[in-house]
């Protein structure tokens, strides 16, 4: 079950809407925490990529994001967007990874 600490929520919401984006990739979106948080925030495209595929039916990821992409950030291309959350991820890999992940 994803568990997503509220801790930091208000600041990371007032950041990005400030931000105005255009787009947002959630990588690790499980039960879609950040589609949630940003769901007045529109006309953002919101985009999920979900490692764990029984999360996108468990939690109605494709009713809650434009679309909806299965695969593991650190195999998977990822999409271009104005702004990436990796909300709950990068503690789940190895130092490595993470930092392979961020360039």
């Amino acid at each position: 079950m994803p568990i997503s600490s509220p801790e930091g929520k208000d600041w990371t919401r007032k950041k990005i809407t400030d931000l105005a984006p255009a787009s947002l990739l959630d990588v690790g979106a499980g039960a879609g925490t950040y589609a949630k948080l940003l769901a007045d925030a529109r006309p953002l495209r919101l985009t999920a990529l979900e490692v764990f595929e029984p999360y996108v039916e468990t939690y109605g990821l494709r009713d809650l994001y434009d679309e909806v992409l299965l695969g593991d950030a650190r195999t998977t291309e990822l999409p271009a967007a104005d702004v990436v959350v990796l909300g709950d991820v990068a503690e789940h890999m190895t130092v490595e990874e993470a930092q392979d992940l961020w360039d």
